[in-house]
């Protein structure tokens, strides 16, 4: 939705994700409006310093090492114009061993806050209650530290963390 919602506003868009069937439902959704592509890589095919904004919504839980988030944070600052912003979503890692009204998530091992890549999977809820899954939807646990760190390590300058609050889950 947020890539529609861009597009509307006259921002000229590039959707790009590793996954098949991800691009596929996106281009249900929007059509040809966007360029939609999937990457192999993770190398974004645009030149430096190309982008104005970068977005990406729920994709650093999908890296398995802290170096898979380092490699999209250096190349998210290769494509992005000198003074462009990236604005980016993950869970909020304190609360990955809760459960939500719109998810839970999975532990194999007792969740360790500080381990770094634990594994966990990922279950969708429907609003009926119905919960889609299967055993290969895994995320992986970082620290906010870790994130964060990784930001000035890649050479961003940190402006604002903004930490949401979805009231059926207070």
């Amino acid at each position: 939705k947020l890539i529609q919602e861009l597009s509307k506003q006259g921002s000229e868009v590039f959707g790009y994700d590793i996954s098949d069937s991800m691009i596929s439902e996106a281009k249900k959704r929007i059509g040809h409006k966007v360029t939609l592509e999937k990457i192999k890589s993770g190398v974004i095919p645009l030149p430096n310093d190309t982008l104005d904004a970068v977005v990406s919504n729920l994709v650093l839980m999908m890296c398995n090492s802290e170096d898979s988030i380092k490699k999209i944070y250096q190349e998210i600052n290769r494509v992005l114009k000198p003074g462009g912003s990236w604005i980016y979503c993950v869970t909020h890692p304190a609360f990955t061993d809760k459960s939500f009204t719109t998810y839970r998530n999975i532990f194999k091992c007792n969740r360790d806050y500080f381990q770094t890549a634990q594994q966990y999977q990922f279950v969708l809820r429907k609003k009926d209650g119905t919960e889609i899954t299967d055993e290969s939807f895994l995320d992986y646990h970082y620290s906010l530290s870790t994130y964060l760190n990784l930001l000035l390590e890649t050479g961003f300058n940190f402006r604002e963390l903004c930490e949401v609050s979805v009231p059926e889950n207070s």
